[in-house]
């Protein structure tokens, strides 16, 4: 590669560049604008690569920022001594391996939203549209969030939640179910029953209520004297 010589010119004309009439790549009006808002901040970028004859090999979207904001000169990189072949190739490369690239939009994002400009100005300098800006910085936008009404949002929508399970506990809760699927057992002995008859007339006097009543009321208060 010693053969080929490169040289700056920072204030290169303008109508001497030669575009490249079979370049591979469209440049759409949104690119260009970008470009000429960039250029207009003296953001100019890499400069424009051409060949000893100042035919375009790189930056012909560049090119056409800078007739658009109406510039004489750019910065040029002449670059001598290639063959046909390599300007080929070196085009195509040029085109291709920026797309071959695939895009971190955590860093992104992160990057978008330390700049200090608004989603109008991003989509001018970027070439990135309003709406897909604005999907990318919705999550980071947490200094523009009411934080009374979130918090609100919140309760009410956990006071929903709460009311609703209560209501469904309330309506399991009050569904009849057979005492033996309670106790564990369906039958007992003779004995036995004369123990409970006994059991059941003690703690009807102690509650003042009869029967089912009686019973849920006084275990009831032996949970509770339990769980003290």
């Amino acid at each position: 590669m010693e053969h080929i010589k490169r040289e700056l010119h920072n204030n290169f004309p303008i109508e001497k560049l030669v575009p490249y009439d079979r370049n591979p790549k469209n440049h759409p009006p949104s690119q260009i604008k970008a470009l000429a808002a960039n250029m207009k901040r003296g953001w100019a970028g890499p400069p424009i690569i051409v060949d000893e004859n100042f035919v375009i090999m790189a930056g012909h979207g560049r090119r056409l920022a800078a007739l658009e904001l109406e510039l004489k000169s750019v910065p040029v990189l002449v670059v001598t001594g290639m063959s046909e072949e390599d300007k080929r190739l070196f085009r195509i490369n040029d085109n291709r391996m920026g797309e071959l690239g695939e895009t971190n939009f955590d860093f992104l994002t992160a990057e978008l939203r330390d700049l200090s400009f608004d989603v109008s100005e991003l989509a001018e300098l970027t070439a990135i549209d309003t709406g897909e800006l604005d999907k990318l910085l919705r999550d980071f936008k947490i200094d523009e969030i009411d934080l009374n009404e979130t918090v609100d949002n919140l309760l009410a929508a956990s006071t929903s939640i709460a009311t609703s399970t209560a209501e469904k506990i309330e309506t399991v809760d009050a569904e009849k179910v057979n005492i033996d699927k309670v106790l564990g057992f369906k039958h007992v002995t003779v004995e036995e029953q004369r123990r409970l008859t006994r059991f059941m007339a003690m703690i009807e006097g102690a509650t003042g209520k009869e029967g089912k009543d009686a019973f849920m009321d006084f275990a009831g208060r032996y949970l509770e004297g339990a769980a003290a």
